[in-house]
């Protein structure tokens, strides 16, 4: 879970360098996406949370949704593409 953790930050941080104001994010990560809409007693995920939060407050809008696996299939093909497209780079 730490590693889409990270991704949504880089997702964030992209998506905000190129001047999108409203955003939408779905994970198949369904318990990254809890920890995220609801604070957590664990201080690390809390801070994480936080993290978070600074950077989707910085969108005119935002949700943060969950989406089953099996549904996700353009976002896994593309996630897919882009890893191997920065492996060559």
């Amino acid at each position: 879970m730490e590693a889409e953790y990270y991704a949504l930050l880089d997702g964030l941080r992209y998506a905000r360098r190129h001047g999108t104001d409203e955003i939408e994010v779905f994970s198949d990560c369904k318990p990254l996406i809890e920890k995220m809409r609801v604070p957590d007693d664990n201080e690390d995920w809390y801070k994480r949370r936080q993290g978070c939060h600074r950077l989707l407050n910085k969108f005119d809008s935002w949700e943060m949704e969950w989406t089953p696996r099996g549904s996700n299939g353009t976002a896994d093909r593309l996630a897919y593409e882009a890893l191997e497209r920065g492996r060559q780079s």
